[in-house]
């Protein structure tokens, strides 16, 4: 298993049977260990800050994000991906929260979907 919480991550695990198991430490206070087996893909932190608002300063979770996303959530971070300008996270405009696994979903460990394809957005969780 690679424990991706050991390093400044922010990339997309891209889900797959044959891949390696990925962990982070996620959920923001409650640290979750979530995982999934892909392959990793990281990508520039050029939205990192005003996830970290959302998830950490912001009104809705206050940094106990562990229990699965709102769809408010979800419309947030469409937005952010289809504003991504940064050559290196044009991989995040094509993408979407994938709405089937909001439960699933947390601070720093995100399912998105990206036309065919499915992943996990995960970055440093906030604790």
């Amino acid at each position: 298993m690679i424990e991706l919480s050991a390093s400044d991550v922010f990339g997309i695990i891209w889900l797959n049977p044959n891949g390696e198991i990925y962990s982070n430490q996620t959920g923001g206070y409650s640290c979750n260990h979530p995982q999934e087996r892909g392959f990793f893909q990281p990508i520039t932190p050029s939205m990192k800050e005003q996830m970290d608002e959302h998830f950490v300063s912001g009104p809705l979770y206050g940094g106990w994000c562990c229990d699965g996303i709102k769809d408010e959530t979800a419309i947030f971070l469409d937005t952010l991906f289809s504003e991504t300008k940064d050559f290196l996270d044009s991989t995040l405009s094509k993408c979407r929260v994938d709405r089937e696994r909001l439960k699933d979903s947390m601070e720093a460990w995100v399912y998105i979907t990206c036309g065919d394809k499915r992943g996990v957005l995960t970055w440093v969780n906030s604790d």
